[in-house]
């Protein structure tokens, strides 16, 4: 079991999209007792309609935790949802 404190772990992290925009998120790492870690990423955001948000579990560690969590922040940061082409948006498939 990993012994590190909650407060061990980073509050903060940047991650880069897919149209190269640098994206701020808030972390935080919590035990579980007798579960497990687990690991949440907020976007800071001044949008009104919110931000990404992930999170990511591991039974054996917060720092496992945090690895999965940034795995998906990556995975979900380089996917294209929408494109826009001039006043048109559509869907990449």
């Amino acid at each position: 079991m990993d012994s590190t404190p909650e407060a061990d772990f980073p509050s903060s992290e940047s991650f880069v999209d897919c149209a190269g925009a640098r994206r701020h998120f808030e972390l935080e790492v919590r035990h579980l007792p007798n579960h497990g870690y687990a690991a949440e990423a907020r976007e800071v955001t001044t949008s009104e309609h919110g931000g990404y948000v992930f999170k990511a579990f591991a039974e054996a560690s917060g720092t496992m935790a945090l690895a999965r969590l940034r795995g998906k922040v990556r995975q979900g940061l380089a996917q294209r949802f929408l494109i826009k082409d001039g006043a048109t948006i559509e869907m990449p498939f």
